[in-house]
């Protein structure tokens, strides 16, 4: 059974399938190919924006701050979202002592102080 939305063929997309049986038609492309182009501006932009000066980039622990931002960073992000998650689960086991604020500062504030305001760099 051929669904409602399905167009059928015209005669021409018929008579062009019958002679040559090889010929694939290809699909449209919207907006493909400036797609890569619009990122590629984009990351440049963003890039240029939070650009180092020279002097700062000849800083002494250039390795520390890469090393933070690449991976650091990104295991701190996943540690504050897994706090998150032990402070959801913690707080009605924690609730009847009234230890709430000390669970989430333990799990969520202590994470998220080391993940997002702690400078680039100072371990």
């Amino acid at each position: 059974m051929r669904a409602i939305w399905a167009s059928r063929p015209t005669k021409r997309a018929m008579a062009g399938a019958q002679a040559d049986p090889t010929r694939r038609r290809r699909a449209p492309v919207r907006g493909g190919r400036r797609l890569p182009w619009i990122l590629l501006a984009g990351l440049l932009a963003v890039s240029v924006t939070f650009a180092e000066p020279a002097a700062a980039a000849s800083d002494s622990n250039l390795g520390a701050k890469v090393f933070d931002a690449a991976v650091l960073r990104p295991l701190n992000g996943a540690a504050l979202v897994l706090g998150t998650v032990f402070f959801a689960i913690s707080a009605p086991l924690v609730a009847p002592g009234g230890n709430i604020a000390t669970s989430w500062d333990v799990f969520v504030v202590a994470p998220y102080e080391y993940t997002v305001q702690r400078p680039l760099g100072d371990f």
